[in-house]
């Protein structure tokens, strides 16, 4: 026998399963936290109200149901039957109940016996917190009579649990991203594509000409089952976790190591949909935008149609501007071994060799990009043969003055990186130094070969 329906109050709390609901504290109004941290929380459906079974036989005997809450009081009175009315039982509010009480005692009893299972229901629309830095708690016990309700003593049955709790409803992630690849087989002009025909471009793929890096989920923010204290329901958008953020202004940003002028967001997964375009100051590495930009445009895209001009190795990270770290927003690495090269001179009191072993059995073609300090940089070119092949099972070796040509004048020294088709177990190599006005051997340092 049941005094309610299930159906009919089926967002109901249930004491017996004292899982607590969620408030997060970002979504708070000042309208719903008062002075001294009192909190009113509403319900506009059925997620305040409290159900519970009996824990113990009703009968016509009278009995006394007694509700409590901790940390909270009634924010609306209780209609004079207590808890809710039903054919199978009567109920009469005894004591309590009324708009600023603590705790309601109930008068019970049934002409057919009940069993302990038995449901009793109480509707409440509002609550308050008196400290909403801690739980509100529920405690339900039964009686035998009227004054060991008051008293609270030698209770029939007695269960107790937090209903409500303010939390932290933000979390800290908010971004999906991914890695693309260019290589030498389209000489770092394209990515490597990660879909075959019929397959579908989707989020995190590439056709080759355009890829689709990264995605705002804002959704992500959002810790799992927080709500709004206004009338309880689910937050849903991560924006009503931001009261007093301005989500129109330009507080977020984009961090851009390189290629900016081939960003865009999209508004589709596949970068099919409209554009926002990336623009950034030539001394900048960073483009604003807003949080509702983000919210229409959430995909993070690189388009290489057409362009002549390499791929950059580059990484992106994006920042919200609402204190929260940044987020890996997608990298564009190649396909290929690596060589660091920190300083390479055509100073003419040195001789610097550079010497590569190719223990495949595959010719290995490289490439050589250089970075210099600001006197150099428009001082040097790369050298005759800062690109070439290495033949398969063959020794290659390079003079510095043959990897790059730097402009009498200008420091004699750059930073360079080799790129290698192929992988970094096939490859050795060592760089070699001689100073020629000194009889002290030459000094030989091992490179290390690595892949992104």
């Amino acid at each position: 026998m049941a005094l309610f329906s299930l159906n009919a109050y089926s967002a109901a709390w249930d004491l017996d399963q004292g899982t607590p609901l969620l408030y997060a504290e970002q979504a708070l109004t000042r309208d719903e936290l008062k002075n001294n941290g009192n909190l009113i929380v509403s319900s506009s459906a059925d997620d305040l109200n409290i159900k519970v079974s009996a824990g113990f036989a009703i009968s016509a005997e009278h009995r006394y149901v007694r509700i409590d809450l901790h940390n909270g009081v009634f924010e609306h009175a209780l209609p004079g039957t207590g808890v809710v009315l039903s054919p199978d039982y009567h109920s009469v509010l005894s004591q309590g109940g009324a708009i600023g009480d603590s705790f309601a005692i109930i008068e019970i009893s049934s002409a057919t016996p009940t069993g302990q299972d038995v449901g009793l229901m109480l509707e409440l629309q509002s609550l308050r917190f008196e400290d909403s830095s801690i739980p509100l708690g529920v405690r339900y016990a039964m009686y035998g009579d009227a004054a060991s309700a008051v008293s609270q003593e030698r209770p029939l049955v007695r269960k107790q649990a937090d209903m409500l709790k303010v939390v932290d409803g933000v979390e800290s992630s908010f971004a999906e991203a991914y890695v693309h690849k260019v290589g030498f087989g389209s000489d770092f002009l394209r990515f490597v594509p990660s879909f075959r025909s019929p397959g579908t471009f989707g989020l995190g793929d590439s056709d080759g000409d355009v890829a689709s890096l990264a995605k705002f989920q804002g959704e992500w923010l959002i810790k799992t089952g927080v709500r709004k204290a206004s009338d309880s329901s689910f937050i849903v958008d991560f924006r009503d976790l931001l009261p007093d953020v301005s989500t129109s202004t330009k507080d977020a940003r984009l961090y851009v190591t390189s290629g900016a002028d081939k960003l865009f967001f999209n508004d589709s997964d596949d970068c099919s949909g409209s554009r926002l375009a990336v623009t950034t100051e030539p001394a900048s590495a960073e483009f604003q935008l807003s949080i509702d930009q983000l919210v229409t445009y959430p995909v993070l895209c690189l388009d290489q149609t057409d362009s002549k001009r390499r791929v950059a190795r580059s990484e992106f990270r994006l920042n919200l501007g609402i204190g929260l770290d940044d987020a890996f927003f997608g990298k564009v690495t190649y396909d290929a071994a690596s060589i660091d090269l920190p300083y390479v001179t055509t100073y003419s009191g040195y001789r610097q060799k550079l010497i590569i072993a190719n223990h495949a059995g595959y010719d290995v073609s490289y490439l050589t990009t250089f970075l210099s300090e600001e006197a150099v940089a428009e001082n040097y070119t790369p050298g005759t043969k800062s690109v070439g092949v290495i033949p398969a099972g063959g020794v290659l070796k390079l003079n510095a003055d043959e990897l790059v040509d730097i402009a009498p004048g200008a420091p004699s020294r750059v930073t360079a990186r080799m790129f290698l088709d192929a992988l970094p177990e096939d490859i050795s190599a060592a760089i070699q130094i001689i100073a020629l006005d000194s009889s002290a051997p030459p000094v030989t340092n091992i490179l290390d070969v690595r892949r992104d």
